[in-house]
């Protein structure tokens, strides 16, 4: 009997602004960028491709109007060399900045501003497109783990946005980095990031786990979060390819509310309005 494997969800966000971005991958290498207004709940289709992004390299500017991604598409023989990075408007794809890459050592990036970013790794060739809108600063950056891949720009990113850096397990062959982050007084998330070579079904080499620790009740303790993270006064992560909320105060946390149910999407050619 085969099984549905539901859409593989990531959120973008930062602390400092209440859009995040919903980066929706699934089947296969199809992926959709999604608006979400977290003060409204309001979600809202941005765009579509037929390539792999990488939501781990991908980063929102501190007031939600910009997106810094890395994409692989696998046409080397491309103008954008098969694999790039780009920064376009929120919540769309279109590039105001692009950089061809031509593998996936390194890519994506951070911003930090509202008009500058640090573009991930050496780029040796110059951009194909670059709106001037923007600073730019290349390089390499200081992390918890030394990496080319995944962790060497989302471990920069998880410490700017107030995790702390705990440690690392093995278990068998794959290895486990930790963060912890306080929720409030109360209420403290656990974050482990898995870089594994034997994933469970529907995840990828590199994938999450959380727990919240302080509850006073067990309601979510055997919830599989995925993106757990704080806005304010609410928890939000996604589960099965659905956003959940939920509010919390002191050491007690509300029913889950689902936001959106992001499963029966398809690929749909659309425009960006720029």
């Amino acid at each position: 009997m085969s099984t549905t494997i539901p859409p593989r969800l990531w959120i973008v966000h930062r602390p400092e602004t209440h859009h995040a971005l919903i980066i929706r991958r699934g089947p296969g290498k199809v992926t959709g960028f999604f608006g979400w207004n977290r003060r409204t709940n309001e979600v809202t289709v941005g765009q579509w491709m037929k390539g792999k992004v990488y939501p781990f390299r991908s980063d929102i500017s501190p007031k939600g109007n910009y997106v810094i991604y890395f994409s692989l598409n696998g046409y080397w023989n491309s103008e954008t060399k098969g694999s790039y990075t780009a920064v376009s408007r929120y919540p769309y794809l279109k590039a105001l900045d692009l950089w061809p890459k031509g593998d996936a050592w390194h890519g994506g990036g951070l911003f930090t501003n509202e008009k500058e970013y640090f573009l991930n790794g050496m780029y040796g060739d110059k951009p194909l497109h670059q709106s001037g809108k923007f600073k730019v600063k290349t390089g390499v950056l200081s992390s918890p783990v030394r990496s080319g891949e995944d962790p060497g720009i989302y471990f920069p990113k998880l410490l700017r946005d107030d995790w702390e850096y705990t440690g690392v397990s093995e278990e068998g062959k794959d290895r486990i980095h930790h963060f912890t982050k306080a929720a409030n007084r109360q209420l403290t998330l656990e974050k482990s990031f898995h870089v594994s070579l034997n994933s469970p079904v529907g995840k990828g080499g590199y994938y999450e786990s959380h727990k919240i620790k302080g509850l006073k009740d067990d309601t979510f303790e055997h919830l599989d979060f995925e993106n757990l993270d704080v806005y304010r006064s609410q928890l939000f992560w996604t589960n099965a390819g659905q956003l959940f909320t939920a509010r919390f105060k002191h050491g007690q946390v509300s029913a889950p509310v689902m936001v959106h149910d992001f499963n029966n999407y398809e690929f749909e050619a659309l425009r960006a309005p720029y």
